[in-house]
């Protein structure tokens, strides 16, 4: 019977939640035109609107659910869970495709539209997945007449949005309400996962399974006479059902957002939220310090006067150096300023400046030296060691590395490259002591120092002492060729032409040494590269490779071309040792942080020391 007393509570409490959620939508385009101003409510609107869009599928399914559930309360475990894929299956796909496509989308807008608003739309977007859950268990609390429970949910999520959007949106501006979107859905959809819903579809373990056949939009069978029926049926029949396993569904949606979010720009975005601060910081103490930097700048012909150069933007900030690019104002920029953030990292600034100056001044590099960086200035202010570059001109590397095709040609160009630096400047000699110190002993030192604190120090000891060993039998007295390596040649630190043909410019040579090993460098770009394209850690790498893995006939081609310097040959597995005990060891030399992260230790160091 209708009793309006219970209709009215009914319908009074789910009106409060409704505006609740009324407010944490409706209210954020007020919120950004006060405090950011109507130019960045006009770039936070388009995506909002298009994600709200996104966001309206869950609830709209969500009214489906409560309509079939009230007819049978008994199948809702079952039905709110086919629901929730069903829903997954609409809502995952989509925001994939406005992740991977929002400044495609917004350039339709125009240029502003994409530049400011594609990083928001990509955050608004992502954060309709963990909104799935959430309007599940609104529509479950419906069925259920727990319409207070869905009031608390949707009254939490607008306290959080909008909290959160007033102190992000101050730091991060319109990025800090995408952030606060996905923060706030993602916190109360983890508690709902792992408490409510959690409950909930245990309970559907012990329910029911629907007969195969004939079934319709909710898995029931339909009969002939159009009635559904839901027959008595093992669990086993079913393998969603069966594999309905709270703790283990929980772990496979997280990993599917792990792997949507290092598939999409997500992960760099939200490092980006992340040194939001740190950066603005940076950006202040160049602009602080500019103005006594730019007079010490030598001019160049073909640029205005430094004295009315700017800084342009912040294309670098790591622990290690910050690096902003300068130039006259509404023009390209010609420059780049770096400075040093520590003071043992000022040693690597002064580094390149030498080894800079003695590559120019080598007479056998020839026009090869066209692509080497010119230093304009290179001094101290205020305890503050910069340095100021000539900008190269070019394509950066690591975006050539989207198809095979483009791929190869980087690797050819490359190769030819960094190969004509090493002919035009090898010598052969005998590997004395003072040689095998540098290659050898620093880095050998290093890892011991590392791993020394690690759960099974007497285990990686061990195997330094094997490593160590085992290089120093293969090089010791060898009668090789030596020449300029660059020492960090990655595709980093790689710029192309347009088309990948050819290089324009090599950067950062502060770890470049006159007398290394030539192959070393072509065999850390294959390494670097596999790393990137592959999205593995290096000692994964190189693991597989003394394991037995082999290179490409590609890679192998261009590895034999590079063997060709006179002198002894060195056998494939001790250069990829050495290789990575060098590289490694850099690392731990240039950012000293990572020997404190015992992930990275563990992944890129014991991981190869275990096969040694």
């Amino acid at each position: 019977p209708l009793i309006p007393a219970q209709v009215a509570r009914y319908v009074g409490v789910d009106y409060l939640g409704s505006l609740c959620w009324l407010a944490s939508t409706n209210l954020l385009p007020i919120m950004v035109t006060q405090q950011a101003g109507a130019t960045a409510n006009a770039y936070f609107y388009l995506p909002w609107q298009i994600s709200v869009m996104l966001m309206q599928i869950s609830p709209n399914m969500g009214s489906s659910l409560v309509v079939e559930s009230v007819i049978d309360p008994t199948k809702l475990q079952a039905y709110s869970y086919q629901v929730c894929i069903q829903i997954a299956r609409l809502v995952v796909p989509m925001a994939a495709i406005l992740v991977l496509g929002a400044p495609f989308i917004l350039r339709i807008f125009g240029n502003n539209y994409a530049t400011q608003g594609t990083d928001l739309l990509r955050l608004l977007a992502l954060s309709a997945i963990p909104f799935i859950f959430n309007s599940i268990y609104i529509s479950v609390a419906r069925v259920q007449r727990r319409v207070g429970a869905a009031v608390m949910v949707l009254a939490s999520l607008c306290v959080l949005v909008l909290t959160l959007s007033h102190f992000l949106l101050q730091a991060f501006g319109i990025l800090g309400v995408g952030l606060a979107w996905l923060v706030s859905q993602s916190l109360i959809a983890v508690v709902l996962l792992s408490t409510q819903l959690r409950s909930l579809w245990s309970a559907g373990l012990r329910e029911s399974a629907f007969q195969s056949g004939p079934s319709d939009v909710f898995g029931g069978t339909i009969a002939s006479s159009g009635a559904r029926t839901v027959p008595q049926g093992g669990v086993a029949e079913h393998s969603w059902l069966r594999n309905l396993q709270p703790a283990a569904f929980s772990t496979r949606i997280l990993d599917s957002l792990h792997k949507v979010a290092a598939g999409t720009r997500l992960l760099p975005v939200l490092h980006q939220v992340r040194t939001f601060r740190d950066n603005r910081r940076r950006l202040a103490k160049a602009t602080r310090l500019l103005p006594r930097i730019l007079p010490t700048i030598a001019p160049m012909s073909d640029t205005p006067q430094p004295a009315t150069w700017t800084i342009h933007r912040l294309t670098a900030a790591d622990p290690i150096k910050t690096v902003v690019t300068l130039g006259p104002p509404n023009q390209a920029p010609c420059a780049l300023l770096k400075l040093a953030e520590a003071d043992p990292n000022v040693m690597g600034l002064w580094r390149q400046n030498e080894v800079l100056a003695a590559l120019h001044a080598d007479s056998r590099l020839g026009d090869w030296r066209a692509l080497l960086p010119t230093v304009l200035s290179a001094c101290e202010i205020e305890r503050q060691a910069f340095v100021v570059e000539r900008m190269q001109q070019g394509r950066e590397a690591r975006r050539a590395l989207a198809s095979p095709g483009d791929r190869a040609r980087l690797q050819v160009a490359a190769a030819a490259t960094i190969g004509e630096l090493h002919r035009r400047s090898a010598t052969t000699t005998v590997v004395s002591a003072g040689l095998l110190e540098c290659w050898l002993v620093e880095p050998l030192d290093a890892l011991r120092q590392v791993t020394a604190t690690l759960p099974r120090a007497g285990d990686s000891s061990k195997a330094i002492e094997r490593l160590a060993a085992e290089l120093y039998k293969e090089l010791a007295e060898r009668r090789l060729s030596v020449s300029w390596v660059h020492g960090d040649f990655t595709p980093g630190n790689i710029l192309l032409t347009p088309d990948g043909a050819a290089l324009t410019g090599i950067v950062d040579w502060d770890l470049a040494t006159p007398d290394g090993l030539p192959q070393l460098d072509l065999l850390l770009l294959l390494l670097s590269m596999r790393m990137v394209v592959q999205g593995r850690e290096l000692g994964d790498i190189v693991r597989a490779l003394l394991n037995g893995e082999g290179w490409t006939p590609h890679e192998q081609t261009l590895m034999d071309a590079e063997a060709a310097l006179p002198g002894d040959t060195v056998a494939m597995r001790a250069l990829v040792q050495l290789c990575w005990l060098q590289h490694v060891s850099a690392i731990l030399k240039k950012a000293t942080r990572y020997a404190g992260r015992g992930l990275w230790v563990r992944r890129n160091i014991e991981a190869v020391l275990q096969c040694l």
